[in-house]
């Protein structure tokens, strides 16, 4: 039976928030120096911002201010920028307050100004309301209630006034602020009017319909700056009092709805926006959100005055929230809200949260929290998940330290301190819990309670864990020290750090040292037993847990590995450490979400393990972490997947799947910011980001590309990579912004940049790029130059070759000369040889007293001699004078010799004598040798036959002779008493030879012996072949 405690229960309401928005503020410190009024995103992904200076462009990194030149009539106009909006033309168009309408051009950035048309009074022509309509009109509200439609083809404004404006009373007073069309109709505009001279600041708004096709304005009693409308056509607006007008364009209702802040919160409503479903409103120095009921609860306030005073709040496309201030801009990142914080320094608690003090209560959407300040203020916090819940913070005082929590399916609450087990069953009284659930045990301490998905619930302290089922299965427990333990292992750590229930079988896993498997039913424990190629014996295991696949996830101090069972064994499936990716080798806690992804929690931030992929992510500060170092010892998942546990002095809740995804690569575009060439910022007309090629001047190949992620509020998670051309592999250059391509080849390359790492899929920024081939490397100079090349060699060639032909024509013209001497003094030289020898035949026709014969030879010679001496200038005859003169020399010889041989001549009937030339007296000394050597000693009569025939290209003359041949005439010349040498054939051989040199003639001698059948000599036979 139970009993109620003697305590007083005191229930003690607290107005404790979760965390706030967080926000990253751009002011003075970050290089932004004005008041903003305004910011849009432009068409390039830009963020653009415009105030007191002019106009900001944005690049997640640097501000480039473009402010007003009077010397320069394409710079921005002057006064400070109220509206800006991206039309369809992709042009900024700017509402300025002194400077009228003007636009500005992104690709070239350009400014034109367009003047409003003069108002009277020497009012200052202001653009306050701007609207780009589906026909393109531009329309622009101002001062003195003047509605003006801009023609961007003519650049001229038309302008509206209603008729029931009184100019004198009210003209000058009334501004139109804001311009709206309408959602449902598109030829109605929707106009805020504001009477700066109301006397009452919340009467000062009105709201004012105009039909663009009847050109007609009505008037309506609701109060407010519209600056947006829903799908139903309701108009929400600003007000200067505390709340947001909403005005019905069906039924002309208006309402006001209040929204809460405190007294330190700015009641002048600045902005509505749509944001997830939702309305956001900002104050001065808050932002609101609006709730089902229209009630706006606190989102965010800016502390100590940190961002000024908040203006228009607008949305980029990646849903950040920017909010214009008098110091800056402020952005709220949705990347960044994914981990809400409640800090209990809202309870001046700033010591940590202890293990094992956390439940949760799904039923109610509610945590419990176990927290002590000081010795006195013992405390069970009851704390609600829904931010928005009216239900506030509060907590219950106690008498003692209640050091275990866990919730059971019926919404009791569970506690263990004192040695007692307690249950807070909704009620405001705590009972100790004495029924039969612990008849069986003696409750031990415990430092951890939870409750598992089949309803158990367990506890566990130092050396003891107790597992029941409040639906009733008794209490039991089981010490550590009667748990099996590795054999051969002397010590180790025996008190449990930790267990975890099976999400889908009744057991749980113990850890100490090592890891135990209990059955829930049976209570049987069964070590676990390490495969020996990872075996961290030695080394304390901190959690265990097992995943929906029935693997087991096992962290330690050194180590972490994902095991399948085998029996009593832990077979390693894959090994995860720092290299991998682990913010840390110390792990405190594990835990499976309901998508399989295994979530670290370490002493350096969170690790989430994608086991399909193997991918690690890792989240700390930056993503939401009050602080790096978690020692949670318990994690709780709501129904709805969310995690909860806790981290420093307050609890940390998180959706898995938003966390996760908030790393994930985003498609961030990239702007080009500048190209150098060796040195030199590249010169265009147009923007240096909207530049897709360009050509470096001749010479020039020295490349530097300056480029930006377009990622918000910052680019501080951005990394970069690059290739120079689609066949190379991506180069990963951190978070480097700059990129020099150094002593580029002539050729065209492309330069292409993402952000993000080599394998990740982002958009791609291209460049293309021209180094142009220099003159003397170009194909035609090149061509040019070897033609030149060519020509100077072909002229040094002929002119060496021509030198060399006039010397060779010198050396052969002396060479012909000398060589014509001394075929002359060869010619002078047969002369004589044969004059001597025709002279001493006549000297022996003398001796022999024969008288008749000698004047006969006499004649004949001197006839001879004649004719030999007409040749004798000539270099050729024709064969017909030189066979007379062989004829008229054979005569003599057959005169001298008695007629002692017969002598014929034969000549082809294809050979025309006169036409077939050939040197004079070149056949006589072969006759002459054939009769004197091989006719004379012969005793019978001989032989002599002289034939001419036709071979080809040439003349044969062929001398044959029956002699008696060489070697006997040789024989007779040694044996005679009269020794001369004979000079004829020698002098022949040497006048063919200097005939072939002069002319290139080619003539040819060739000597044969004649044999009979039996091998004696048979006299001479002398070819000669003579060109034709």
């Amino acid at each position: 039976m139970g009993f109620i405690l003697t305590f007083t229960f005191v229930v003690t309401m607290l107005s404790a928030q979760w965390r706030g928005l967080r926000t990253t503020q751009l002011g003075p410190s970050q290089g932004l120096n004005m008041r903003v009024n305004t910011v849009i995103q432009g068409p390039n992904g830009f963020v653009y911002m415009g105030g007191t200076q002019g106009l900001v462009r944005y690049d997640g990194s640097e501000f480039d201010l473009f402010a007003h030149n009077p010397d320069d009539s394409t710079s921005i106009g002057s006064g400070e920028v109220y509206n800006l909006i991206v039309a369809s033309d992709s042009l900024i168009w700017i509402g300025l307050r002194y400077g009228g309408l003007n636009s500005f051009n992104p690709r070239t950035g350009n400014f034109r100004r367009y003047p409003l048309p003069k108002l009277p009074y020497f009012m200052t022509p202001t653009a306050h309301g701007l609207l780009e309509d589906e026909n393109g009109c531009l329309w622009v509200g101002g001062h003195h209630f003047q509605l003006l439609c801009f023609d961007r083809e003519t650049e001229s404004f038309t302008s509206y006034q209603p008729d029931w404006i009184d100019p004198e009373k009210y003209g000058r007073r009334l501004s139109i602020s804001s311009i709206l069309q309408d959602v449902r109709n598109e030829e109605m505009l929707w106009l805020s009017v504001v009477d700066y001279e109301h006397e009452n600041a919340s009467g000062g708004y009105g709201t004012v319909s105009f039909n663009k096709r009847l050109k007609s304005f009505t008037s309506y009693p609701n109060g407010g700056v519209n600056i947006f409308q829903d799908s139903l056509g309701n108009l929400y607006g600003v007000r200067v009092v505390n709340g947001v007008s909403k005005f019905s364009t069906t039924t002309n209702e208006a309402l006001v709805l209040a929204f809460r802040v405190d007294s330190n919160a700015s009641f002048i409503s600045r902005s509505l926006l749509p944001v997830d479903d939702k309305y956001w409103m900002n104050t001065g120095n808050a932002i609101l959100r609006m709730d089902d009921n229209g009630e706006f609860n606190l989102l965010y306030r800016s502390q100590d005055n940190e961002a000024g005073e908040f203006n228009r709040m607008s949305m980029d496309d990646a849903g950040n929230v920017w909010i214009a201030n008098t110091q800056g801009a402020t952005i709220v990142n949705p990347r960044d809200q994914n981990i809400r914080y409640f800090s209990l320094d809202q309870f001046d608690a700033t010591e940590r949260i202890y293990p094992g003090r956390l439940a949760y209560d799904p039923a109610n959407d509610l945590l419990y929290l176990s927290y002590s300040i000081g010795v006195s203020n013992k405390r069970i916090y009851r704390i609600p998940l829904n931010e928005a819940s009216s239900r506030q913070a509060d907590f219950i005082e106690t008498t003692h330290d209640m050091y275990g929590l866990a919730v059971d399916a019926n919404s009791r609450l569970w506690l263990n301190g004192n040695g007692q087990m307690y249950r807070l069953d909704g009620k405001k009284e705590i009972t100790i819990d004495k029924t039969h659930l612990f008849d069986k045990v003696s409750i031990p301490w415990v430092w951890s309670m939870r409750t598992s998905a089949k309803g158990w619930i367990g506890a566990v302290g130092n050396q003891k864990f107790m597992w029941f089922h409040p639906e009733g299965e008794n209490a039991r427990e089981v010490d550590v020290e009667d748990l099996p333990v590795w054999k051969g292992v002397t010590s180790y750590d025996k008190d449990f750090v930790g267990f975890s229930f099976s999400p889908s079988k009744d057991r749980a896993y113990l850890v100490s040292s090592v890891v135990h498997r209990l059955d829930l039913r049976s209570g049987v424990a069964r070590l676990l037993h390490f495969d020996v190629s990872f075996n961290p014996n030695g080394q304390p295991v901190s959690d265990v847990i097992e995943d929906s696949e029935g693997t087991l996830w096992i962290a330690g101090v050194e180590f972490m590995g994902r095991y399948r069972i085998d029996g009593d064994s832990l077979i390693l499936i894959e090994k995860y450490t720092v290299q991998n990716g682990l913010a840390s080798s110390e792990i405190h806690e594990l835990f499976a979400d309901q998508k399989g992804r295994i979530w670290l929690f370490t002493t350096n931030g969170i690790n989430c393990i994608e086991p399909q992929t193997g991918e690690v992510r890792y989240f700390g500060v930056n993503e939401g972490l009050p602080q790096i170092y978690i020692d949670p010892r318990q994690i709780i998942e709501t129904p709805d997947g969310r995690i909860v546990t806790v981290n420093k002095n307050g609890i940390i809740v998180f959706h898995p799947d938003s966390l996760w995804n908030s790393l994930s690569p985003r498609q961030e575009s990239i702007a080009i910011k500048a190209i150098r060439v060796n040195g030199v910022d590249i010169s265009s007309d147009l923007d240096v980001n909207y530049l897709s090629n360009i050509s470096a001047p001749l010479g020039k190949n020295v490349i530097d590309i300056r480029f930006q992620g377009l990622a918000y509020p910052d680019d501080s998670r951005l990394i970069y990579s690059y290739r120079l051309s689609e066949e190379e592999d991506w180069i990963d250059i951190g978070q480097n912004k700059l990129v020099t391509l150094p002593a580029l080849s002539p050729g065209d390359y492309t330069f292409e940049v993402k952000a993000g790492s080599p394998s990740s899929i982002a958009p791609i920024r291209q460049l293309f790029i021209h180094i142009p081939t220099p003159y003397y490397l170009q194909a035609w100079f090149i061509g040019v130059a070897i033609l030149l090349l060519i020509i100077a060699i072909y002229l040094t060639y002929k002119y060496r070759i021509n030198s060399i032909r006039s010397q060779e024509e010198a050396k052969t013209e002396v060479n012909k000369r000398m060589a014509e001497l001394e075929l002359k003094a060869l010619r002078s030289q047969i002369n004589p040889h044969f004059m001597f020898n025709s002279l001493n035949s006549i000297k022996d026709f003398i001796l022999q007293a024969n008288t008749e014969k000698a004047a006969e030879y006499l004649s004949d010679f001197a006839h001879l001699i004649r004719r030999i001496l007409q040749h004798s200038r000539e270099k050729v005859i024709s064969l017909k004078d030189e066979l007379e003169t062989l004829v008229l020399y054979v005569d003599l010889e057959q005169l001298r010799f008695e007629n002692a041989f017969e002598f014929n001549c034969i000549v082809d009937d294809d050979i025309d004598l006169e036409d077939v030339q050939i040197p004079p007296m070149l056949l006589q000394p072969y006759i002459e040798n054939a009769i004197w050597h091989g006719l004379m000693h012969k005793k019978e009569k001989g032989n002599l036959t002289l034939k001419f025939s036709r071979k080809d290209d040439s003349i044969s003359c062929v001398i044959d002779d029956d002699g008696i041949g060489r070697d006997r005439a040789r024989e007779l010349k040694s044996l005679s008493a009269v020794r001369y040498k004979s000079m004829g054939m020698g002098i022949t051989k040497d006048r063919i030879e200097i005939l072939n040199r002069m002319s290139s003639l080619g003539i040819s001698v060739i000597v044969e012996d004649k044999v009979d059948s039996e091998g004696n000599a048979n006299g001479t036979r002398v070819t000669l072949s003579i060109p034709a």
